[in-house]
């Protein structure tokens, strides 16, 4: 909760001080980059306490983003920002139904976490990676 609202509050003075290119990409890539590095080393280390500590962290650098994934659907969605708020709620439940599926496959049939928590940082460090391609400066309208 703490990592949501500090991550909001970052976003804003950013895009006030580097402008919303700056602000929001630096967040977003920043958090799910973060969250990668975090994921995989938690899944790298043999230390179970060390291991909890940096998933935890992963879970909270990915929160740390939220401020940044809502304003861009603001700033990019002008008068249609709850269709494109909507828009991106709904796809990322897609990964909601999914990972508990396919994380728990990989556990069984495989015997062990790690290459589940491998998996998670790869698409965590993957979805860093879009965000390089977003530009909340750039208005959606219906005829785009």
């Amino acid at each position: 909760v703490l990592a949501d609202l500090f991550g909001g509050i970052t976003t804003d003075r950013l895009s006030r001080r580097w402008g919303l290119r700056v602000g929001r990409v630096a967040v977003g890539a920043g958090s799910l980059f973060a969250a990668g590095v975090f994921m995989i080393s938690g899944a790298f280390t043999s230390k179970p306490v060390l291991a909890a500590v940096l998933i935890a962290l992963a879970g909270a650098a990915s929160n740390f983003l939220l401020g940044a994934a809502w304003g861009t659907c603001i700033d990019m969605g002008g008068r249609h920002s709850g269709v494109i708020s909507a828009a991106m709620n709904t796809s990322g439940q897609i990964g909601g139904v999914l990972s508990p599926i396919v994380l728990a496959y990989l556990v069984q049939r495989l015997g062990s976490w790690s290459p589940a928590l491998y998996l998670t940082g790869a698409l965590y460090l993957g979805g860093a990676l879009c965000w390089l391609w977003v530009d909340p400066r750039r208005q959606l309208n219906e005829f785009d």
